[in-house]
């Protein structure tokens, strides 16, 4: 609780003194707590910068103000803290998003550690276990795992990130050869003025200098205009970014662009340039030609083959890399769309959750804690618009783990790597989450020590036998549970699987009634059809009159949860997609410049092939067919890179095999009618040349 009418839930950490010099950064206001706030009690606070704006209106007279503050997992800290500090805006932490900063003042496990310059993660491993068994007692076996903070709070995201960079690096490969294909048309276009040049005396140097010039004059602009969009995009999206990847970026949005992105940004264009200038080189476009040549005799040469061969070729590789993209972009957008589709086990529309903290020394047994929580579902269910209510301790899509079984008629051994989440709800859940029953009964209140189990988990602990009447026994993530911890519970019904994850991996469950199980902590999942922003402030307003002390937090409706859980897959779909989009357009104009160049270059060709009757329709597939050489070359080396890529990104896929057919035949046969109608149009203009005509300018 912080100053103010309504009671707040916030997010708190606790820290040695040492935080400040790991993270490299100092409060705003007032100061950082020391090691004499921690020997005295530990009563200080230092506030988060959202919480001293949202809360304390950016009061810079707060320090020395009391606050008083609760956590149910640690009963035993202070409660009233001075605050004597506040953090900048820029402040970020590994730990993602908190209010409170407070001094830590038990003895714990090591989580953040500043190491030295030279300490490998495995030393710092080894001096760590060493500390932990020495002050603590810990099994013999036990082992700290230490891996360097950038690795584990990038991990998550690195995949998503790898697969935008490669996509980026594709695209701008893309670029660059049609950009080179275009060089190469006008170098040779420009023939015989370089010829006449080098025959008046211009040096090689100095050609090469004027295409480097008109190089830059093409790339600098361009870097130009891509720093200051990059900028704009910064500015108006990275919140955006942040949101859909589900990891803050360290530091915040930047005020300017980062010098090292600026520094690639020039360089990537300084290489573009001199590739520009030099692919007429190493083509052959510049080269000693013989008087005839320069004054355009018979002799003069169309279209080295050379230089064909180099067209062709970058126009190859363009069409390879686009289709490599748009593979991946197909398996993305199947994946997303497969996510969508998902069985969830339950129907999430219409439901609403928040959650519910008691301080235990307000609740101090589980009779308090059960009656607040049946005159709390009473209170709700009399809402209007409310049909129904429940309490669970771990809400669908919310982060738990696998805890340990043991179960009648199976062995340890037998059982050994099954898993099940371990939930407590009320009775009601099931109907209000419209889970439905497939074997047996649910929770008899005036029963015995119970459990209700998920088809999938039935399945695997006892396959091919009815799971009603068996004896389960729940332990906890780490260990098995002993006897006097837990007992064994019959298994008195089946009820179909929940989706706790659509990104990840799924446990199957294992309910247990929260009449036999009773927890501070629960969430309230409503069912209603109501407006969802109303219905929550109704709820705030229940929890109050029940106790003015109670903060209500997380309301949220079911829907938003799920659509946080799609963001990640939607964005890296849509980004991919986007790319691959761009990347086939720059291809297929690579296509059809290329060959509307060979057109134009082979109208004396075309126009004796009319006179002496050849048919439009010979023509046009004759031209066709030159440019679905081009495509089918790019189609052979695109597949292996598609396969090559889609190895890479198969753990940001979901239910779509890396290789997956269906979207490997529905890409190919897109591009090859986009292909197509790239080399019908040149073919169609071919067909117009009027021979009469060209063989008169002849």
């Amino acid at each position: 609780a912080v100053p103010g009418d309504v009671p707040l839930r916030v997010q708190g950490i606790w820290t040695t003194p040492g935080y400040y010099r790991a993270y490299d950064s100092q409060p705003l206001l007032g100061r950082a707590f020391t090691q004499d706030d921690v020997d005295r009690g530990g009563d200080v606070v230092v506030l988060g910068h959202g919480l001293w704006r949202s809360r304390f209106g950016a009061d810079s007279t707060v320090i020395g103000e009391r606050l008083t503050a609760f956590a149910t997992d640690r009963p035993d800290e202070a409660s009233s803290f001075t605050i004597i500090g506040v953090l900048p805006e820029s402040y970020w932490s590994m730990t993602g998003d908190f209010d409170l900063l407070l001094p830590l003042s038990t003895t714990r496990r090591p989580t953040t550690v500043l190491a030295a310059p030279g300490v490998t993660p495995a030393q710092l491993a080894d001096h760590l276990t060493a500390y932990v068994r020495d002050h603590r007692a810990t099994d013999p076996s036990w082992r700290m795992h230490v891996e360097p903070a950038r690795d584990a709070y990038v991990r998550q995201v690195r995949p998503a990130l790898t697969l935008l960079l490669l996509t980026g690096l594709v695209v701008l490969a893309v670029v660059a050869g049609n950009v080179t294909v275009l060089v190469l048309v006008r170098a040779l276009r420009k023939e015989r003025e370089l010829a006449v040049r080098r025959a008046l005396g211009a040096g090689q140097g100095s050609l090469m200098a004027g295409w480097l010039a008109e190089a830059l004059v093409l790339m600098v602009p361009a870097a130009a205009l891509a720093l200051a969009w990059a900028f704009v995009v910064q500015r108006t999206v990275s919140g955006l970014v942040e949101r859909q990847l589900q990891v803050a970026v360290p530091g915040g949005v930047l005020p300017v662009l980062p010098a090292a992105v600026v520094l690639v940004t020039c360089l990537t264009a300084a290489l573009l340039a001199v590739l520009v200038a030099v692919a007429p080189v190493l083509a052959g476009a510049v080269k000693r030609l013989t008087p005839s040549m320069v004054l355009g005799g018979a002799g003069a040469p169309s279209d080295p083959r050379s230089r064909s061969l180099a067209r062709q070729g970058l126009v190859t590789l363009e069409v390879a890399l686009s289709l490599v993209l748009l593979v991946a972009a197909g398996l993305m957008t199947r994946s997303a769309m497969g996510l969508e589709r998902a069985t969830l086990g339950f129907e999430p529309r219409g439901l609403l959750r928040a959650y519910v903290s008691l301080h235990p020394s307000r609740y101090p047994d589980t009779e308090d804690q059960r009656s607040f929580y049946a005159t709390l579902s009473d209170r709700v269910n009399g809402l209007p618009g409310v049909p129904g209510s429940a309490l669970v301790d771990a809400y669908p899509f919310q982060v738990t783990r696998g805890s340990l079984l043991e179960a009648s008629g199976r062995s340890a051994e037998d059982l050994a790597g099954t898993r099940a989440v371990r939930q407590v709800v009320s009775a009601d859940y099931f109907s209000t989450m419209d889970i439905a029953l497939r074997r047996g009964r649910l929770f008899d209140p005036a029963g015995g020590p119970q459990v209700v189990v998920s088809r999938r988990l039935a399945e695997s602990v006892w396959p091919g036998r009815n799971p009603v009447g068996q004896r389960l026994r729940v332990g906890t993530w780490r260990r098995l549970a002993s006897p006097a911890e837990e007992p064994w519970r019959e298994v008195v019904g089946v009820v179909d699987d929940v989706a706790k994850t659509l990104t990840g991996r799924n446990w199957p469950d294992v309910y247990l009634p929260f009449d036999q199980a009773v927890r501070p902590d629960m969430y309230l999942v409503v069912r209603s059809e109501r407006d969802h922003a109303s219905l929550g402030r109704e709820l705030q307003d229940v929890a109050a009159q029940l106790d003015p002390a109670l903060p209500l937090s997380d309301i949220e409706s079911m829907p938003l949860v799920i659509d946080r859980e799609l963001a990640r897959p939607r964005f890296l779909a849509l980004l991919v997609s986007g790319y691959a989009v761009l990347a086939v357009a720059l291809a297929l104009s690579g296509v059809f410049g290329t060959l509307a160049f060979m057109v134009a270059q082979r109208r004396r060709e075309i126009a004796v092939r009319l006179a002496v009757g050849a048919g439009a329709g010979r023509l046009v597939g004759w031209v066709v067919g030159k440019g679905l050489r081009l495509v089918a070359g790019g189609l052979v080396l695109g597949l292996i890179g598609s396969l090559a890529l889609g190895r890479l990104i198969a753990s940001l896929l979901h239910g779509v095999p890396a290789t997956d057919p269906v979207t490997l035949v529905v890409v190919l046969t897109l591009l090859v009618a986009a292909a197509l109608l790239a080399t019908w149009v040149p073919a169609r203009r071919a067909t117009r040349v009027a021979p009469a005509e060209v063989l008169r300018a002849e």
